[in-house]
């Protein structure tokens, strides 16, 4: 489906509903893409795999993070380091880091293991699960509030010597916010069929509800409801 045929679709089910329309194609397209979003925010819980991504960050894009450090019980100091995530970013799925040992030339390649902020601030009270360049960690940080301007979601890892992540190259697999819909050719490579149907609706329920047929809100919010609840049930 294309952005002209999701247009196409809301003139011609709405002209069932009697619904006269006072918006041009440009303002339909603003409804159109605000309902692909709603569409994944409802399937998001369920099918997030179908909005991943993969990015490669070098390791030298990593800076030192504040708190920097996490002190364990024997004075060891482990660094954490951040990197800001695309501002499309919704959560992360995977971190790898690829590198090389300088001594012996061996590549290696390491799964991050997820951990929350807690553990973070208190991973010196476990000394078996320390972070290191064969276990390394990470985490996911929002930050609503800072002096940086777009901030948005940080990644956090640990286990690493600001040396040896230089040489690293990290591999991000993430869930991102679909983009938008500009041009009437432009085609849906996001949204499967079923969830196609949900934009519709929802780009529907909106245009019902600003041009003011009332009679028509309940019926269209009734449709939607049911493809929900479909979707829900099925997954």
């Amino acid at each position: 489906m294309t952005l002209q045929d999701y247009l196409d679709e809301v003139k011609l089910r709405l002209n069932r509903y009697n619904v006269v329309l006072d918006s041009n194609d440009l303002s339909l397209m603003t409804y159109i893409n605000d309902g692909r979003r709603n569409a994944q925010r409802v399937s998001l819980p369920y099918v997030s795999q179908r909005y991943g991504t993969i990015i490669r960050v070098g390791g030298n894009n990593f800076t030192l993070f504040n708190p920097t450090s996490i002190a364990k019980p024997n004075n060891t100091v482990i660094n954490t380091y951040s990197t800001a995530m695309p501002i499309d970013c919704i959560d992360i799925d995977n971190v790898i880091f690829d590198y090389t040992d300088s001594a012996t030339a061996t590549a290696f390649r390491k799964e991050a293991r997820r951990m929350d902020k807690e553990e973070v601030y208190n991973i010196s009270m476990n000394n078996w699960n320390t972070p290191t360049i064969d276990r390394p960690t990470y985490t996911l940080e929002h930050l609503l509030f800072s002096n940086t301007p777009n901030t948005g979601k940080t990644l956090i890892v640990a286990g690493l010597q600001q040396a040896e992540l230089s040489k690293c190259n990290v591999t991000v697999w993430y869930v991102r916010v679909i983009p938008e819909l500009n041009y009437p050719t432009e085609l849906e490579v996001w949204l499967s069929p079923d969830l196609q149907e949900l934009a519709i609706y929802y780009a529907m329920l909106a245009l019902v509800r600003d041009n003011k047929p009332t009679e028509n809100y309940q019926t269209v919010t009734m449709v939607l409801n049911r493809l929900i609840g479909n979707l829900t049930g099925v997954y």
